[in-house]
């Protein structure tokens, strides 16, 4: 089926969610609980243990390769994505504009 662009749509769309935590000792629970409330799937979290101060997400960049057009990625909060506003500014703009960005 095409969308209304005319560009045939090759796949459903799907939910995605990412969570993050700055240390090894902290938790994920309140971030995976908000996620699955969401009707988020396990097997569609993905998730980074690593300071916020860091460019380099691993899990962030494995769920923006995995994510296509007309699917939904979910975070529990904005800064989840970066420690700045600055940051977290251009990567929601990333995300809304490159996917459908929820929350």
């Amino acid at each position: 089926m095409a969308d209304k662009s005319g560009i045939e749509q090759t796949h459903e769309h799907y939910a995605f969610g990412y969570r993050r935590v700055s240390s090894l000792k902290q938790s994920y629970e309140r971030q995976t609980k908000a996620l699955r409330d969401s009707g988020i799937a396990d097997d569609r979290i993905y998730e980074d243990k690593i300071s916020g101060k860091f460019k380099t997400r691993p899990g962030l960049d494995a769920l923006l390769k995995a994510a296509r057009r007309g699917d939904t990625i979910t975070v529990s909060s904005l800064d989840r994505l970066g420690r700045t506003v600055i940051r977290n500014d251009v990567g929601g703009r990333l995300l809304c504009s490159q996917y459908s960005a929820s929350r």
